[in-house]
């Protein structure tokens, strides 16, 4: 009678009691076994590959070289020859100045030094008749003198003449304008048939083939661009656009002195730009090149937890039992995290489960899904 009694009143607990008693039996018989169930975890490997070490920050494109194109003499813009944002090469005409008044120019210089040099012919020629009167003493030395001053003085003025000839024909030739570079035509400051004076910019070509890349890097990384500043070695620059176009170029120049502010230092690179897809003004990613590892230690990202200890792993053993290893990174690349320690290549570590872990946990390996 009292054990039906006892298996009525069971019959009336509520069903998660006794789904708790049934796992409480089931802990405490595996406590009385001494073992506790295997960890679940998921595992990575270990590579070991020759890994470049970079320097990331974000940079500004500039051009290598900008040349102002100014006018050379005043006038009227007659004719442009390149449009903005055209392709010139050197010796390309570029701008076209009215040149009616230069020509004009021209001549009388050119007359005026003849007329100079014929009355340098006669004055030469009394010179000679007056020195040997002189010696006749048929004139006097004054007069001789004063001969001799007036020849200085129309030598002097045909060599003016010659001067102001060759200042005329420049200003001629100045009223067609060539490119002096091969580059991009940029903005034009003037319009045809506006009166344009001398010195005025009409606008600026571009060299584009080559780029300059300007950036800033925090002072840490000093030790390290030193010796390419020195010459002692070369660092490569690597620059990747927003849309993922990408090209490469070296280090050339670092401003001396570390900014007290920002704490950081201004560097350049040179980059290709051949095919002209990058453009000036760009903000760019650009990594710098500093070193190379060679058979670095690369862990999955995921792999490397941070505790009290510093930066740890667990490793996987044969027995399906994990070590807890402190380790240090140095650094995080694509691939995953690069670490000082040398850890042979297919070295099983734990990359999720780390929470249940302790060291010597027996684990179960699950599979990606």
């Amino acid at each position: 009678m009292k054990a039906f009694q006892m298996r009525c009143r069971w019959r009336r607990l509520p069903s998660f009691i006794l789904l708790g008693i049934a796992l409480f039996a089931s802990c405490s018989r595996g406590d009385q076994n001494g073992q506790k169930p295997p960890v679940p975890v998921m595992v990575g490997e270990v590579k070991r590959e020759n890994t470049p070490v970079y320097a990331q920050t974000i940079g500004k494109l500039t051009p290598e070289l900008t040349v102002e194109i100014k006018a050379k003499v005043s006038g009227t813009l007659k004719e442009i020859y390149a449009s903005e944002g055209s392709a010139v090469s050197k010796d390309d005409p570029l701008f076209r100045f009215g040149k009616s008044s230069y020509e004009a120019k021209l001549e009388k210089t050119e007359a005026n030094l003849l007329k100079d040099e014929a009355n340098l012919i006669f004055a030469k020629k009394k010179l000679e008749r007056y020195m040997t009167l002189a010696e006749k003493e048929y004139v006097t030395q004054l007069s001789l003198d004063e001969m001799q001053k007036e020849v200085a003085a129309y030598e002097a003025q045909v060599k003016a003449d010659h001067a102001e000839v060759q200042l005329a024909k420049m200003d001629l030739e100045d009223t067609l304008l060539f490119s002096p570079i091969d580059g991009i035509m940029g903005e034009e400051k003037v319009e045809v048939y506006n009166s344009v004076d001398k010195g005025a910019i009409l606008a600026q070509i571009l060299r584009i083939d080559m780029l300059y890349v300007d950036f800033y890097l925090p002072e840490k990384f000093l030790p390290q661009v030193l010796p390419a500043v020195r010459g002692d070695k070369e660092l490569e620059i690597e620059v990747e656009t927003q849309d993922g176009q990408k090209a490469l170029g070296k280090f050339t120049f670092m401003d001396p002195g570390v900014d007290p502010i920002t704490g950081t230092i201004f560097l350049r690179g040179l980059i290709k730009n051949d095919k002209r897809e990058l453009q000036p003004g760009q903000y760019v990613n650009v990594r710098l090149k500093l070193k190379e590892i060679p058979e670095a230690a690369i862990l999955p990202l995921a792999a490397v937890q941070i505790g009290q200890q510093g930066h740890y792993i667990y490793i996987l053993k044969p027995d399906q039992t994990v070590e807890l290893k402190v380790v240090k990174p140095i650094y995080t690349t694509g691939q995953g995290i690069v670490i000082a320690e040398d850890l042979p290549a297919g070295t099983k570590v734990i990359t999720d489960g780390h929470i249940n872990l302790v060291p010597g946990a027996k684990v179960m390996v699950q599979e990606e899904k």
